[in-house]
């Protein structure tokens, strides 16, 4: 006579040879540093990055408006950039 749970059981995968190794709490340990230190990387890189000199607008100039003034427009530009971001 065959049990009808045998048939529904599932098999277990046998853990990662790390796993074994280490404890599960260990690699868990180890991926969330590796993480956090290439987030972190990447963060200080964008951060470090986006304030390189040559990225930065240093000059403003209009050509060609009829309707308000070049002056205007290269006044109120500056104005809008003054400052850090």
């Amino acid at each position: 006579m065959k049990f009808r749970l045998d048939k529904k059981r599932k098999k277990i995968s046998p853990p990662s040879k790390l796993a074994v190794v280490l404890g599960p709490w260990r690699v868990q340990l180890i991926v969330g540093l590796i993480l956090v230190t290439v987030l972190s990387l990447a963060f200080t890189a964008l951060w470090y990055g986006t304030r390189i000199a040559s990225l930065q607008i240093t000059t403003v100039e209009a050509v060609g408006g009829r309707t308000i003034p070049n002056e205007r427009v290269v006044l109120e530009a500056e104005r809008a950039l003054e400052g850090t971001f």
